[in-house]
C-alpha cells in the first residue's frame, strides 16, 4: 500500500495529466452534463409536439413512439444532472485535498 501521501497526490497526476488547466476537467465534464440536459429538455419538447398531434382528428400516427421518448428524454436529463453533481463533488474534493 502507498503511503499517505502518495495516496492522496496520485490522483490528481492521474486526473489531471496532459491539461494546461486543471479546472478545465471539471467544466469540461459539468458542461457534458448541462448539453445533455439541453437536448434531452428539446427532445422533450418535439416529442411533446408528437404527442399532441398523434391525438388530432386527422392524425395518423401512433402516439406510442414519442411517449416512449418522452420517458427516454426524462432519463437523459436525470442521467446528465447526476454528471453535473458528481463533477461538483469532484471539485469539493479536489479542493478538500489541495485545501
Amino acid at each position: 500500500m502507498l503511503p499517505r501521501e502518495a495516496r492522496q497526490k496520485e490522483p490528481l497526476t492521474l486526473i489531471f495529466s496532459n491539461k494546461d488547466d486543471d479546472s478545465s476537467v471539471m467544466s469540461d465534464i459539468a458542461n457534458i452534463g448541462l448539453r445533455g440536459i439541453q437536448q434531452g429538455l428539446e427532445s422533450a419538447a418535439l416529442n411533446s409536439v408528437r404527442v399532441v398531434e398523434a391525438f388530432l382528428p386527422e392524425s395518423t400516427e401512433d402516439a406510442v413512439v414519442p411517449i416512449l421518448a418522452l420517458q427516454s428524454d426524462k432519463r437523459k436529463v436525470q442521467a446528465s444532472a447526476l454528471v453535473i453533481q458528481t463533477a461538483e463533488k469532484m471539485t469539493g474534493a479536489i479542493l478538500d485535498i489541495l485545501g
